[in-house]
């Protein structure tokens, strides 16, 4: 089975056609430990009727790149458990049962999908992170206060997803030639640091020959670290639910001097209880995101030391065009205007940077404070100071 990134080395992108291993459906999951024999009967009768001729369950290979075949699969799956029927593996940690979740970094559960009871029970148990749930069992869920067969076949259905993602993202060639930089890349993902990456990244801020250069190597063996909007997406989901990723969301992106105001006004509630959300929402994003991919923390990072304090929008729209994102959405416009969801999340966690009162296309770390320390400055010595 698969377990992280073993010895195999990832699909090559290079002009030589290889052949991309179809893992099977006990590599996504140990049906044989998590359902008893009348479950996987149900399953094996649900499958075979999508694919007849299937003999067996172990024989099923899993389409990673067709949708419509994973729909069904998903489906198939999800009514296999929705009746709650569980076999000897219910005492087995998740994590051995949902094997291809160890090729994904941790990262916190996908509240905001799940159904309101099962959200409300996860995060009172504390379970909000899929490191936290992999250790726990089936008997360990059916054990918490309001989680009946159907919340437990909702969350073992995201399990089930998690684990196709993560051998979707880990999809194998057997190729001995597969490129060098590939398996480097591949091996230190997993590290807390990870060097060779951002020497990379750093280097997509050079002349446009050696960008483009820099592009193509990240687009051939770390596709994933260009794909920072994928990242803050999950990343927002550890805000809470739906309702409070909205909110959170608005609050953090608003290109507006008032941002709590205006989001109250927006959604039909007291600035309060936006500042309640948005302060909960913002320490659990922030959490997430210490342990999040290595190419988010080096953005955000090096959105704040080529920033500095003070900067103009075309400056940041600059800086996170470096990084590899879209800027603003309106440069040089009105602060009102805000930000794409993905840029302005990342300059609010870089800083937070806030619009400049009454100076238009500013932000600042420390708005209100910037504009009289400036004037000042530069009426005591011409400005020549740290500020």
């Amino acid at each position: 089975m698969v377990r992280g990134s073993g010895g195999r080395r990832p699909l090559a992108r290079s002009g030589k056609r290889a052949s991309v291993r179809r893992p099977r459906l006990s590599e996504v999951v140990d049906v044989d430990r998590l359902l008893d024999e009348e479950a996987r009967q149900a399953l094996h009768g649900e499958l075979t009727a999508a694919r007849p001729g299937l003999a067996a369950l172990d024989q099923l290979e899993v389409a990673l790149d067709d949708d419509h075949s994973l729909g069904r699969l998903r489906v198939a799956f999800s009514a296999a458990v929705a009746g709650g029927v569980r076999g000897p593996g219910c005492s087995a940690p998740l994590g051995d049962l949902f094997t291809g979740a160890a090729c994904l970094h941790d990262g916190p559960l996908p509240l905001g999908r799940m159904g309101v009871r099962l959200s409300s029970v996860l995060e009172r148990a504390g379970w909000t992170r899929w490191s936290t749930l992999w250790e726990r069992s089936v008997d360990d869920v059916s054990l918490l206060i309001n989680v009946g067969p159907a919340a437990t076949g909702e969350l073992l259905a995201a399990c089930f997803d998690r684990s196709l993602a993560g051998l979707a993202q880990a999809a194998w060639i057997d190729d001995p030639g597969a490129d060098d930089l590939s398996a480097l890349l591949r091996r230190e993902r997993h590290a807390p640091c990870q060097p060779l990456l951002e020497a990379l990244l750093e280097t997509r801020a050079g002349p446009a020959p050696v960008r483009a250069a820099a592009d193509r190597l990240l687009r051939a063996a770390a596709p994933w670290a260009l794909d920072l909007g994928g990242t803050v997406a999950h990343l927002i989901e550890a805000a809470g639910n739906e309702r409070a990723q909205a909110i959170y969301v608005a609050w953090a992106t608003s290109g507006s001097i008032h941002p709590v105001q205006d989001v109250a006004a927006a959604n039909g509630i007291t600035g309060e209880r936006v500042r309640q959300i948005a302060t909960t929402s913002d320490r659990r994003v922030r959490a997430a995101l210490a342990a999040s991919p290595g190419p988010l923390r080096w953005a955000i990072t090096s959105l704040r030391s080529r920033l500095g304090a003070v900067a103009s929008l075309d400056q940041v729209g600059e800086v996170l065009e470096a990084v590899g994102v879209a800027g603003p959405s309106r440069l040089g416009h009105e602060p009102a205007a805000g930000w794409a969801p993905t840029a302005g999340l990342l300059v609010w966690l870089a800083g937070p940077y806030r619009p400049v009162p009454s100076r238009l296309g500013w932000v600042a770390l420390q708005p209100r404070a910037v504009v009289p320390a400036t004037a000042s400055c530069l009426a005591a010595d011409g400005g020549v100071r740290r500020i």
